[in-house]
């Protein structure tokens, strides 16, 4: 089989992590990368020994297809060129900032082949289980379903500066939930929240029903102590007419504990650790996934159409929030 020629755009966290997966695919050629901080496009070049661009236009004329891992306002823009290119996309989280730049997509999108949206919690093991049980009807008539997923303040300050915590870290829960329910529409949404120590939302708990008459919780915050053992705390509680479902998120129980870092810190198991010299985890097998789609001119499992929703929902949250602050 002739190996897909990749690239990679945007050179934060994310799009190291999906170029260093990219090159341990047997199957994947990165051809190149696009990054505008040149220190970090240099940086990067030496590191991965790849050839880094300043923009994805050049890029866009060498590649099958790309990963979209810019900041979150820049997404639209990079996906229409690539349409435009005849070139496939795997986006992160979220599809856009707005329901309105989600349609603008969705309408110069060729087919649902042309885009994957990176929500990785569809590729969690432990997600996956719940979905199997929920599907099975196990549990029966859904009545209730709590949520939450928090950071430490340590994320705030960073990322809060420049969204907020239903943007960034609500949305995974809000898409998780949909598919898990069978992409039931959320009918009612009301929202309050507090504005912390950053201009966004910091603390919010989201109230929303689902067009069956499912309640769901949902509590995001960027709250936590700095010292707290793990900067990640996550799960959801699902009650039915015959029994209840409890998912722990939070990084799995493999601690270290050092004199230096004076504290206990959880190591990511699920998301991407390191095995031997790869990537492996969550995102790996969302990237196979992808990869998998594009070679087989396949609708990929999690469309843009599905991602547009949760962008609506959030969208609403902000929009309660925001009619609470006046």
């Amino acid at each position: 089989m002739e190996k897909l020629k990749v690239g990679v755009i945007g050179l934060g966290l994310m799009g190291e992590v999906h170029t260093a997966i990219y090159q341990s695919l047997p199957y994947v050629e990165v051809v190149g990368c696009a990054e505008p901080y040149r220190p970090r496009a240099k940086e990067f070049a030496e590191k991965y020994g790849v050839k880094v661009y300043a923009e994805p236009d050049t890029l866009l004329d060498h590649v099958d297809a790309i990963s979209v891992c810019t900041p979150d306002h820049l997404h639209k823009e990079v996906i229409l060129k690539a349409f435009a290119k005849n070139v496939k996309a795997l986006v992160e989280k979220p599809l856009d900032i707005t329901a309105a730049g989600c349609e603008e997509i969705l309408a110069a999108m060729p087919d649902e082949s042309y885009l994957m949206v990176g929500h990785i919690l569809r590729f969690d093991p432990r997600v996956w289980r719940a979905k199997q049980v929920l599907d099975s009807g196990e549990l029966g008539k859904i009545y209730s379903v709590n949520v939450w997923r928090s950071n430490s303040r340590a994320s705030g300050m960073k990322i809060g500066k420049r969204t907020s915590v239903t943007w960034f870290l609500g949305i995974h829960d809000i898409d998780m939930i949909i598919w898990l329910l069978g992409g039931k529409k959320i009918t009612k949404v009301s929202a309050m929240g507090k504005k912390i120590f950053t201009p966004f939302w910091d603390y919010v708990i989201s109230s929303m029903e689902t067009e069956d008459g499912t309640l769901i919780c949902m509590e995001n915050g960027w709250t936590m102590p700095i010292q707290r053992v793990t900067g990640l705390d996550a799960g959801f509680k699902i009650i039915g007419e015959k029994g209840m479902m409890e998912v722990n998120l939070t990084h799995a129980d493999a601690r270290v504990t050092t004199e230096e870092r004076g504290r206990s810190v959880l190591m990511d198991t699920f998301h991407w650790p390191m095995i031997g010299t790869e990537l492996y985890g969550d995102l790996r097998i969302e990237l196979e996934a992808f990869v998998k789609a594009v070679q087989s001119n396949a609708v990929p499992p999690v469309t843009a159409t599905e991602a547009t929703e949760a962008v609506r929902v959030i969208e609403r949250i902000e929009n309660a929030l925001d009619k609470q602050e006046a």
